[in-house]
């Protein structure tokens, strides 16, 4: 019998890679909740969200860990949350502004050259003891 090629991980298997590897950088990077200091719960929040702005989705600038009852916050009170954040923020929100209006292909080759940024932030933010 003549064994079938290995296939090729689709695009939505590396963009997975990439949700895990940024999730493990934002536990490292933010360690508790970044408006309430508590480590129950944690979660991801996207400050731009994934699905209107699909180029900033593994953008680790665009991430902030939030306990559960923040994140429900932060969807909740939009107006709120983007006050919050652009006074906690600035910086942060200053980059993402020019970031979101920039064109990326979000194909298999973009999420394989962002899981292997991911990897190496990583590596660093170990490096660093977090």
């Amino acid at each position: 019998m003549i064994p079938k090629p290995k296939k090729e991980p689709s695009s939505s298997h590396a963009r997975s890679k990439c949700d895990g590897l940024l999730y493990q950088c934002l536990l490292r990077r933010d360690v508790v909740c970044q408006r309430c200091g508590s480590s129950d719960n944690l979660v991801p929040s996207h400050c731009y969200g994934k699905g209107t702005w699909p180029s900033l989705r593994h953008v680790l600038l665009n991430n902030l860990l939030f306990c559960n009852d923040c994140h429900v916050w932060w969807h909740a009170n939009i107006h709120d949350s983007w006050i919050w954040f652009v006074n906690t923020y600035r910086e942060r929100y200053d980059y993402l502004v020019i970031e979101k209006n920039q064109y990326v292909k979000l194909n298999k080759q973009h999420y394989q050259d962002t899981a292997i940024e991911l990897e190496a932030e990583l590596k660093r933010l170990k490096r660093e003891g977090k």
